[in-house]
């Protein structure tokens, strides 16, 4: 077995207390001392004497206050202040980055406001708000100064108060770049964490704004929750509830913030606040833009040879900024239906140069995947996104393109059925396909043992190699989820916590379904088509991989779901209008 979290356990053992001063000997002899319970050291100290403890700690705090006041009250340490701050202002440097920024500043909020600006600064299109918000988020992040960050941050929130559509569309860009975080304060902070926390807060300030307002209608702020907005916040309970059985509670609560409440306060932003279908549809091109850089950040790559992965038997994987290629092809296949989807287009409702931007988007993401070598997505997950789109898309005419296209993938899956990634599947003695199904034998333990209460949030890993590992895996006792999306909901959640998941897929499908029978906009309904075929490969490749439980995934999740909702919504309120 393996410590379950891989830290040194030493347990004290108390020899002899309350001796008297004096020299004394001890005699130590080990016992299992091969590497199972060996003498790490031994200690000899004497116990405080807590009074004089207490005495001196009174007496340290006294001083320290007494210091506090002399400085707060002694006009020099306040010249001293002042002059720090003159010193900063005649830099020019210092001087020429605050101008800079406060230019930026002012610039984009008159341009996003719109009112009581000089014109030149009146909103003409959605261009040079989307810019401008992009260069802040550029500066914070890139800026090696501290100062310019937390300016940055400043301008930030004020643009994402005036334009919450635009903050949504910043954090469906970041989605993926969550591994490279932002330092600050000594501190690792993830951008997408960072961007949707602001969001909130703004977002609390314009209601907190609008309910000061004497003209405002309390009945306007209400929402009234849909069937998928009670699923996930089943999802969210559950989830709270679990931390109370996490053996290691720790890790727990931080999977509860970055992979529970960050993703569905994302959810509860998309929910409530206006929308047009223009936003959305920029929010979900944002989605793909960042989609996007990571395909052609990984196909740079793989081109210049660097930052590439050897699997087990010799093929070059590519894996973009992500760890692992797995990771890159779970991601591109929830955006690449998206992105095909919208271009399939016609003229009359998208330009020519955004219909070539989809395209490539699609090919640059689909050739990532490729590259990617990713079995899961080879074989299940993109097969049946496609094969999504093709039955939304064509309907009834799309069976016997399908039927061709299925021959056609089981002539190239027989000619390639000698290449190690696809010959290793039908090895059940070892590699990735007698781990997998040893790994879902102790995921089944695991349930079996805690069916209601599962084991906690981010606590299959430690209960894995603690207790559950089979004695045929254990070369690889690091595996933090269950590879199978049924498995992995009801170890984290236990029974509760799968039927939440199939809860919210229910109402996902309904609400898709109604709305791809009720829509009249031909950009809200193949957007409808793409992120249908987003879930589909979710569901897919998840019964073999990951699912839910990484950030970017979570956060995709929740921005596939709202998204259906809000289109329902729109159409909805179009009907309504209408009759």
């Amino acid at each position: 077995m393996t410590a379950p979290n891989l830290a040194t356990r030493v347990e004290l053992i108390p020899i002899a207390n309350n001796l008297k001063p004096g020299k004394h000997v001890a005699k130590i002899r080990a016992e299992r001392g091969w590497d199972q319970w060996a003498i790490v050291g031994f200690s000899v100290g004497n116990e405080p004497i807590y009074d004089n403890i207490v005495i001196t700690l009174v007496v340290s705090i006294f001083i320290f206050v007494v210091a506090c006041s002399y400085m707060v009250f002694n006009h020099k340490y306040i010249q001293a202040f002042l002059n720090n701050i003159i010193l900063y202002f005649n830099n020019r440097v210092n001087m020429l980055i605050t101008l800079c920024l406060g230019t930026v500043f002012w610039i984009s909020a008159g341009m996003t406001w719109g009112q009581n600006v000089p014109k030149l600064f009146i909103r003409q299109n959605e261009l040079l708000p989307l810019a401008v918000t992009t260069i802040s988020a550029v500066a914070y992040y890139a800026s090696p100064w501290l100062i310019v960050s937390l300016l940055s941050l400043l301008a930030l929130l004020i643009l994402f108060y005036l334009r919450p559509a635009v903050a949504l569309a910043m954090i469906a860009l970041v989605i993926p770049f969550y591994l490279y975080p932002k330092p600050m304060f000594e501190r690792m902070f993830s951008t997408t964490e960072v961007f949707t926390l602001l969001a909130a807060t703004a977002v609390c300030i314009r209601k907190l704004i609008n309910l000061s307002k004497l003209s405002t209608d309390i009945s306007s702020l209400r929402l009234r929750l849909s069937l998928l907005d009670k699923a996930v916040l089943t999802f969210t309970i559950l989830s709270l509830i679990s931390i109370l059985n996490a053996n290691e509670r720790a890790a727990a609560i931080t999977e509860l913030r970055v992979i529970v409440l960050e993703p569905v306060l994302f959810y509860i932003i998309l929910r409530i606040i206006p929308l047009t279908k223009n936003e959305l549809v920029r929010i979900t091109d944002y989605f793909i833009i960042g989609a996007s850089l990571v395909a052609v950040i990984g196909l740079i790559q793989y081109t210049l040879g660097i930052n590439l992965i050897t699997a087990e038997d010799g093929v070059m994987r590519l894996r973009s900024i992500f760890g692992s290629p797995n990771n890159v092809a779970l991601y591109l296949g929830r955006a690449l239906p998206i992105s095909l989807a919208m271009s399939m287009l016609s003229r009359t409702h998208i330009s020519k140069k955004r219909r070539i931007a989809y395209i490539a988007a699609s090919i640059s993401m689909l050739a990532a995947i490729l590259l990617s070598f990713s079995r899961g997505a080879l074989l299940l997950g993109v097969p049946a996104a496609l094969t999504a789109i093709a039955i939304y898309y064509r309907g009834k005419r799309a069976v016997l393109p399908l039927l061709g296209l299925l021959g056609v993938a089981c002539i190239i899956l027989i000619s390639f059925s000698a290449h190690p990634r696809i010959a290793s599947l039908t090895n059940q003695t070892t590699g990735p396909t007698f781990f997998r199904i040893n790994l879902w034998k102790s995921a089944l333990n695991m349930i079996a043992d805690r069916p209601i209460t599962g084991v906690g949030l981010d606590n299959f890993l430690y209960s894995y190699r603690g207790k559950y590992i089979s004695p045929d895996a254990w070369q690889d006792p690091n595996i933090s989820h269950a590879h199978n999306l049924i498995l992995d909901f009801s170890a984290r959640l236990g029974l509760p916590g799968l039927a939440s998941v199939l809860w919210m897929l229910y109402a996902f499908f309904r609400t898709a379904n109604q709305t791809i029978n009720n829509t009249k906009d031909p950009r809200l309904r193949l957007l409808t088509v793409g992120l249908i075929a987003s879930m589909i490969n979710f569901i897919a490749h998840g019964l073999v991989d990951a699912s839910y439980w990484f950030i970017d995934l979570a956060f995709t999740f929740m921005l596939t779901i709202s998204i259906i909702q809000r289109i329902m919504n729109i159409d909805n309120r179009a009907r309504k209008y209408l009759a």
